[in-house]
Parts: structure tokens; sequence; C-alpha cells
């Protein structure tokens, strides 16, 4: 059955609504429990319905994703991916994190994307931009990380992945990078496929760990 977009959308909606809620609750420890969840519950609608979406009706391919996302993964594509890395700096039992282009460090990307500044000013204002950025919150992520982004990205730029590689990588994390040539922040169906594969092997590698 092809994805109905009214529907679509508003599932991206409610995605988007627990990523915020997952923001606030992450930034306290008195509330990371419910920001867990939150983020969570927000991820795997994100997910599957990228896969309704692109039209993906293998079996396998929804299985290794939404069961990841069940037995010790976690997926987040933009904030999704902000929130999946800070999920992870709460050292959840999680074997594996990806990332699509997520912004890391929110003081340089409010800086380098006007766009962008009220939507964080309305979030947390600029004195809560450390406690929500991931590239300062490294030290405490233990699973291996893969960070997939664009080079062309113009709303979240490939330099907040590159970042990030170097902070996880300085603190002696496991981290691997997938630049994606000539994609921007919205993948062609072709870049979504290369992106797709590099995930599955880093799924299939991490999530098969004794």
């Amino acid at each position: 059955m092809s994805a109905n977009p009214n529907i679509a959308a508003l599932l991206y909606l409610v995605a988007g609504s627990l990523f915020i809620l997952a923001l606030k609750g992450l930034s306290s420890p008195a509330t990371s429990r419910s920001g867990n969840r939150n983020g969570m519950i927000g991820m795997t609608i994100a997910v599957a319905t990228t896969l309704w979406i692109a039209g993906v009706s293998d079996v396998v391919t929804w299985a290794l994703v939404i069961g990841g996302l069940g037995i010790g993964g976690l997926i987040g594509a933009s904030m999704g991916g902000q929130v999946a890395l800070l999920t992870a700096a709460h050292k959840p039992p999680v074997r594996a994190v990806a990332a699509f282009f997520a912004p890391t460090d929110l003081a340089r990307w409010r800086e380098g994307n006007p766009f962008i500044r009220d939507y964080l000013d309305d979030l947390c204002g600029p004195e809560g931009l450390p406690v929500r950025s991931p590239i300062l919150r490294v030290a405490q992520i233990e699973a291996p990380v893969l960070l997939i982004h664009g080079d062309q990205d113009e709303n979240v730029s490939v330099t907040q992945s590159i970042a990030m590689e170097e902070a996880l990588k300085s603190h002696g994390k496991e981290v691997e990078t997938f630049i994606v040539p000539g994609a921007t922040h919205f993948f062609t169906e072709q870049q979504n496929a290369l992106a797709r594969r590099r995930l599955f092997d880093f799924l299939r590698r991490h999530l098969n760990r004794s």
C-alpha cells in the first residue's frame, strides 16, 4: 500500500512532538527516564514512517530496523538523531547508535544557521544548549556510533557529524562516519539506499555481538 502523505505528515508531527518532549526530559537526571521513553517511541514512529514512505516491503528490513530498536539499537534522523545520541549518553542497555544528519553542537548550529535560532530559543534559550548538545556528552556514550550525513546539507552542516566523530575518537569511543556525496538534508532514493545498506551492515555487526 502506498503511503498517504497526510497520514505520514501526521505521524512525523507526532514523532517530532515526542522528540521535543525527549529533549526536555533528557536535560535533567530527574526526568531522564521519561525523556528516554519519549525518545524511543518517537524514534519507532519516525523510522517506521520513513520505511513506509520509502515503500520498503522487505520483511527482513522491517524486522532488522524495528527489531533493532527493540533489542538494543537507537536510530534517529535530524532531531531524532540528536535524541538518539543524548539517550545513549544516559547509558541505557543499547548495543548500537545510528544518527542521520544530527545536530550535535547546538551552539555552533545556532550560530551557523539563522533559520534555526527561533526554534532553539523557544526550546531552551542559549543557556540550555550545552546540556542538549551530544558533542558535550561523548564521555558518557559507551555504545558504538554510526554517523551518516550528506556533504551538501544546508540545514545541519556536515561539520556537525565530523566534529562529533572527532570528539568520540578523542575519548576512545567506537565510531564510524559515512558521508554521502552530493546529499542534502533530504536524501534521494539512491542516497537513501546507500545509507540503508551502511546502516544495516552496522546493525548486523553490533546487534549480533554476544
